[in-house]
């Protein structure tokens, strides 16, 4: 992470997990209390503040019934560097 702005891949990551959780209608209070996490470091990790590490990916995927690769679906089109002009 850069300064104030979190890292564009974090950021992403977070907004699927934020995605998926909503779509499931799951609070974030419920989801913190199955990954025994505070609901603050889940805002963290939703908002790219925090990094979520690879094991925690792994059980959000078992908790939600989809597949890992469901939170870099599309990261392959982030842009984290300007264009070179």
């Amino acid at each position: 992470m850069c300064g104030d702005h979190p890292n564009p891949v974090d950021a992403y990551v977070g907004g699927r997990l934020r995605l998926v959780r909503n779509s499931k209608g799951k609070t974030r209070l419920d989801l913190a209390k199955e990954l025994n996490i505070s609901v603050q470091l889940l805002g963290e990790m939703e908002g790219g503040i925090k990094r979520i590490p690879p094991e925690r990916i792994r059980k959000l995927a078992q908790i939600f019934g989809i597949k890992s690769s469901f939170f870099f679906a599309g990261i392959d089109n982030l842009t984290t560097k300007p264009p070179i002009q």
